[in-house]
């Protein structure tokens, strides 16, 4: 039985302030068990992540092309090869390339070829075109998705985001 004898309660009360080791080693041990539990989550969700960046880079790039084929009153052609997305130009039968990048992350692609003409059509008119997008270490499923971009005959692209374009 603790008695307030003036200032003597309020030492011990300063004496029992702070964690233990063993609370201390027991918080760090449950931390780590649920981190550990996280990690195929965190992993799965990195690799959806990579995917949908790509969809979104190769979206952005054929916009940009069909900007720039209305703009120079050509045609923009947009090239994806394996990991490699190049935008060039047809200027007076003169091809010059006006972009190059890589695809982000482990994601690929089959050779893929699409061309915007001066009114920002698909060429030849009426074609519609679907890129499915792949990564080498995942394969495409319910918890990894494979996202496909569609190429509409009036120059509209847009993301599918299982990969089935409707």
């Amino acid at each position: 039985m603790l008695v307030n004898t003036g200032g003597h309660m309020r030492q011990l009360i300063k004496l029992q302030r702070g964690f233990t080791l063993i609370e201390l080693g027991v918080t760090i041990a449950i931390i780590g068990v649920l981190a550990m539990a996280a990690l195929p989550v965190f992993a799965s969700y990195l690799a959806n992540s990579q995917m949908r960046e790509a969809a979104n880079v190769v979206l952005a790039n054929a916009m940009w092309a069909r900007n720039e084929a209305i703009k120079l009153n050509a045609t923009a052609t947009l090239k994806v090869s394996g990991q490699t997305l190049q935008v060039s130009t047809t200027d007076s039968g003169v091809p010059a390339v006006l972009r190059s990048l890589p695809l982000s992350g482990a994601v690929q692609s089959a050779d893929f070829v699409v061309s915007f003409d001066s009114a920002g059509r698909l060429t030849p008119f009426g074609t519609q075109l679907t890129l499915a997008l792949t990564s080498p270490k995942y394969a495409c499923s319910e918890d990894f998705r494979c996202p496909s971009v569609r190429f509409d005959a009036g120059g509209v692209v847009s993301i599918c985001a299982t990969g089935v374009c409707q």
